[in-house]
C-alpha cells in the first residue's frame, strides 16, 4: 500500500509597495525548495511518513537609505535580522510539499501589488451627502464630534471646509491626524516621522526661553557658566535637563511604547507661522539639514525666516545630540543645522490656504506621492478629504 499526503497549501506575502504597472511573478518550481533550508526525512513505510524541517533563514534588512537611525533604546534589538522587501516575492514556505507522478502541475502564480497612495483621492459622494445633512440639521447645532484627541463642534468643520485661514490649533489637529493616519496605514508610510506641536517652535523663539543664554552659533555655555565646545554631549546633556526646558528634552526622548523619539524615525516635522502665513518645517534626522515648505515664498522675506530658525536650528541638533542620535551618524553636522526653503511659488492670488498647502506637503513628504498636486484649484478637494476624515473619524486611500 502506498500513502501519498494531502497537497498543503501556504498564503502568499504581500509584496511591498511598487507602482501599478509592475507586477511580481511567483513560479511554483523545484528550485524553490532550496531557499527553504529544508531537510525532509522519509521513511519508507507503509503506515507513517516522517516530516523534519529547519527554521527558514532570514535576510537583514539592506535598505539602508529607509532605515531610522538607531539611538540607545534600540540597542537590544541591534542585532535582529529583517527579511529584505526585494526577497519577498519568493518567501520561504513552512511546509512540505509531497507530489506523487500524477499529480498536476500547478500553475504560475501572478501577484499585483498593492497600489500606491494617491493623495487625490475621491471623496465618498455619499458619505459626503450625510456630512452636509448633518451640518444643515438643527437636531446636530450642539452636538460635539471626536476629533484626533478633543472634540469640535460644527463651525470647526464648517471654517475648514471653507475657503478660510486656518487657525494654529486646527492646523496642530490636522498634522496630529496625519500622524495617526500613517501609524493605521502603515504600508503606505515610506518615511517614518515625528509631528512636533507648534508651540515647539513658538516657546523656543521667546526672548525669555534660557536656551537663548547657553546655546549660541559657534559654542555652548553650560548652566554653570562655562564655555563648551558644540561635540560636547555633556555640555548639551546639562543644558537640556535644567526644569525649565526639560519638556523639549522629554519631546525629542518620546516615549518607548507610543511616541517615537527622535533618532527613530527620519524626519522631525512642525509647522510655524510668520506674517500670519504658514510654513511646514522639516528636520532631516539623517541628513542633518532643516528644509521649509513655503508656498508662497514671495510673501515672506528670507531675512524674516532665517530670524524666526537661527535659534530652532541651533536647538534641533543640540537636542539630538542631547539624546544621542550622534552616536549612530557617521556624518552628523555639529553646529546648527543649515536650512533649505522651498522656491516655487504654488499659491497666488487671495488664498487662505497657506495651512492646507503645509498639511498636504507633509503628507507627500511621508508617502513618497509626487508634489504636483499642490496646486490652488485641489484645494477645495483636499480641504472636503480632511473634513470628511475628521467628521466620520476614519481613514481613506
Amino acid at each position: 500500500m502506498i500513502t501519498t499526503l494531502p497537497y498543503v497549501s501556504q498564503p502568499l506575502a504581500l509584496c511591498e509597495l511598487a507602482p501599478m504597472d509592475q507586477t511580481v511573478q511567483i513560479v511554483n518550481e523545484e528550485s524553490q525548495l532550496e531557499t527553504t533550508k529544508k531537510q525532509v526525512e522519509m521513511k519508507k513505510n507503509d503506515e507513517a511518513v516522517t516530516l523534519v524541517e529547519k527554521e527558514p533563514v532570514t535576510v537583514p534588512d539592506k535598505d539602508v537609505e529607509e532605515k531610522p537611525i538607531k539611538r540607545r533604546k534600540l540597542c537590544k534589538i541591534a542585532n535582529k535580522e529583517v527579511q529584505h522587501e526585494d526577497e519577498q516575492g519568493n518567501p520561504p514556505t513552512t511546509s512540505a510539499q509531497i507530489i506523487s507522478v500524477s499529480t498536476t502541475p500547478v500553475p504560475d502564480v501572478e501577484i499585483r501589488e498593492v497600489d500606491p497612495y494617491n493623495p487625490m483621492w475621491k471623496v465618498d459622494p455619499k458619505l459626503w451627502k450625510e456630512y452636509l445633512q448633518w451640518k444643515k440639521s438643527r437636531k446636530t447645532t450642539h452636538e460635539e464630534r471626536k476629533v484626533v484627541s478633543t472634540t469640535r463642534k460644527k463651525d470647526f468643520f464648517r471654517q475648514l471646509e471653507e475657503n478660510t485661514w486656518v487657525h494654529g490649533d486646527t492646523l496642530d489637529l490636522l498634522f496630529a491626524h496625519l500622524q495617526n493616519k500613517m501609524l493605521h496605514l502603515k504600508h503606505h508610510c515610506k518615511r517614518s516621522f515625528r509631528i512636533l506641536h507648534s508651540s515647539f517652535l513658538t516657546g523656543i523663539n521667546k526672548p525669555d526661553c534660557i536656551v537663548w543664554n547657553h546655546i549660541f552659533y559657534t559654542h555652548l555655555v553650560t548652566p554653570d557658566n562655562k564655555k563648551a565646545e558644540w561635540t560636547d554631549p555633556t555640555a548639551h546633556l546639562s543644558i537640556w535637563t535644567e526644569k525649565d526646558v526639560e519638556y523639549y528634552f522629554n519631546t525629542a526622548v518620546g516615549d518607548y511604547n507610543d511616541i517615537p523619539g527622535w533618532g527613530d524615525v527620519n524626519y522631525v516635522i512642525t509647522c510655524i507661522n510668520i506674517k500670519e502665513h504658514w510654513l511646514a518645517i522639516a528636520a532631516d534626522m539623517r541628513k542633518c539639514r532643516i528644509y521649509v515648505f513655503d508656498s508662497m515664498p514671495n510673501y515672506v522675506e528670507q531675512k524674516l525666516v532665517d530670524e524666526a530658525l537661527q535659534m530652532p536650528a541651533r536647538c534641533i541638533a543640540s537636542l539630538a545630540i542631547a539624546i544621542g542620535v550622534n552616536l549612530h551618524s557617521d556624518r552628523f553636522t555639529y553646529g546648527p543645522w543649515p536650512i533649505r526653503r522651498s522656491k516655487a511659488t504654488l499659491q497666488k492670488g487671495r488664498s487662505l490656504d497657506c495651512g492646507i498647502f503645509c498639511t498636504k506637503f507633509v503628507e507627500c513628504l511621508v508617502t513618497a506621492s509626487d508634489l504636483g498636486c499642490l496646486t490652488v484649484p485641489n484645494m477645495k478637494l483636499f480641504r472636503q478629504q480632511y473634513v470628511l476624515e475628521l467628521w466620520a473619524n476614519k481613514y481613506f486611500c
